[in-house]
């Protein structure tokens, strides 16, 4: 593999664990609760440490608990 190669390899997956987190506030904001726990329940324990998909799981936790504050501060 050449440096151009591995360089794609690494971008698709940022790519790939970005749409992830994407998918996640989608699901957040249409109210698919069991399609989001289906998708943390298939997540390995190092995609859920990536910060886009920490940062959609928290923004999940605070409208899940009404903390709209939290909410705000995180958009």
């Amino acid at each position: 593999l050449n440096s151009t190669t591995l360089f794609v390899q690494k971008e698709c997956e940022w790519l790939i664990k970005e749409f992830l987190a994407y998918k996640i506030l989608y699901q957040v904001f249409c109210g698919l609760e069991m399609d989001y726990l289906r998708v943390m329940r298939e997540m390995s324990e190092e995609e859920k440490k990536e910060e886009c998909i920490e940062h959609a799981m928290q923004v999940r936790s605070a409208l899940a608990r009404g903390n709209y504050v939290r909410f705000f501060k995180l958009y």
